[in-house]
């Protein structure tokens, strides 16, 4: 690992029992991060065991990140090798997200090259969240392009309703297809 003056990590490396240069999980051997004045994560570079830029397994080369004036990160950008917008896996080169007054994300969009809201492989375009007056995540729901309710193919519903108790304790939760109607 490689630090700045700050104390910021800004490289990692991966080497092999022969202490050469190897590929981790992700596909990559060496990562490079990049940090703002105010500390927050601004770029995240991917390198090959040849110290040249490589596609990790998501198939993205660089991330970019943005950030509002709270600090929360509105936006994640992909490039491929040549710095041009591209595509994850998961389909979408572009993730948007808007936070409420207490910093708890309210909205996640997703976006294609062309920056037009694009269907994640998920099903969705766009996830919204809301809480109560103590940070609880009360409502979880996804649409696609046309703004219509629709279901997220990895959690098996289109809206969650979740109830808590005095504590704060999760209770109760209820699960809803696109039509709306709760599912048993």
């Amino acid at each position: 690992m490689k630090y700045d003056v700050r104390n910021d990590e800004i490289g990692i490396a991966y080497f092999g029992f022969n202490n050469k240069p190897c590929l981790n999980a992700d596909s990559i051997a060496v990562k490079t991060l990049k940090f703002d004045q105010k500390k927050n994560l601004i770029e995240v570079s991917y390198f090959g065991v040849d110290s040249k830029p490589c596609l990790d397994k998501e198939g993205v080369a660089k991330a970019t990140l943005k950030y509002d004036s709270r600090r929360n990160c509105i936006e994640v950008s992909y490039s491929n090798l040549e710095g041009k917008l591209c595509l994850r896996k998961d389909g979408y080169a572009i993730r948007r997200e808007k936070y409420d007054t207490r910093n708890n994300p309210i909205e996640v969009v997703y976006f294609g090259i062309e920056d037009h809201p694009c269907l994640i492989k998920d099903g969705y375009s766009k996830c919204i969240l809301k809480y109560d007056d103590r940070n609880n995540n009360i409502e979880i729901a996804y649409f696609n392009i046309e703004n219509d309710l629709t279901l997220s193919r990895t959690k098996g519903f289109a809206k969650k309703i979740l109830e808590y108790d005095e504590r704060r304790n999760l209770i109760k939760e209820t699960k809803y297809d696109a039509s709306g109607s709760a599912i048993k």
